[in-house]
């Protein structure tokens, strides 16, 4: 076990041999392991740039001059997204089948099981600046009606010393009517949603 778990730690983000989809589904799929449910947050802490732990740190109210181990870190963020009734906490919600959330890249119509909360689609290319930069969307479609949850919008920076993809902005736009607009966001016309 011990062997099994230290396999799949090495394999998480920040990782030199992932391509930004690649990055983008291992950081969601291990956000949402139960069995492992701080392992993804540590990954999203770890693979983040300093301004985007800026952000997330400012999410749980620690100020910017204030210094906090990683472990009370991950303790407070993984608290806050888990909040019942937060629109983030689709990205930790617990399965009974982790299996369940599928990547479906581009128009590839796989199906999930009942019990997943959402199902990964990337709708489009990657938008590569060739500088060191991309840019990628994805989609959190509901597993059995296909309809429109989440899009996410990832900015990511190559770390030029590692290669490795770090998470430096994430655009959340929510389309649950339980979410609308969400938070800091206006309205967007129903016809796009």
């Amino acid at each position: 076990m011990r062997a099994q778990v230290f396999s799949e730690m090495i394999q998480l983000p920040p990782n030199p041999h992932l391509s930004p989809e690649e990055f983008i589904s291992v950081l969601l799929k291990q956000l949402h392991r139960p069995c492992m449910p701080q392992s993804g947050v540590r990954a999203l802490i770890r693979s983040s740039t300093k301004e985007w732990r800026s952000k997330l740190r400012k999410s749980i109210g620690v100020p910017h001059d204030v210094d906090i181990d990683e472990e009370t870190f991950v303790n407070a963020l993984s608290s806050a997204m888990s909040r019942p009734k937060n629109q983030y906490e689709i990205l930790v919600q617990d399965t009974d089948d982790d299996e369940n959330n599928n990547n479906n890249n581009n128009n590839d119509d796989s199906s999930a099981g009942e019990d997943a909360t959402y199902v990964l689609y990337f709708p489009g290319d990657v938008v590569d600046y060739q500088d060191g930069q991309c840019w990628v969307e994805a989609q959190l479609r509901h597993p059995t009606t296909g309809k429109l949850l989440v899009i996410l919008g990832w900015s990511l920076v190559m770390d030029d010393s590692s290669g490795a993809w770090f998470v430096d902005r994430v655009d959340w736009q929510d389309f649950r009517d339980e979410f609308r607009p969400g938070i800091g966001r206006e309205e967007w016309m129903r016809i796009c949603g």
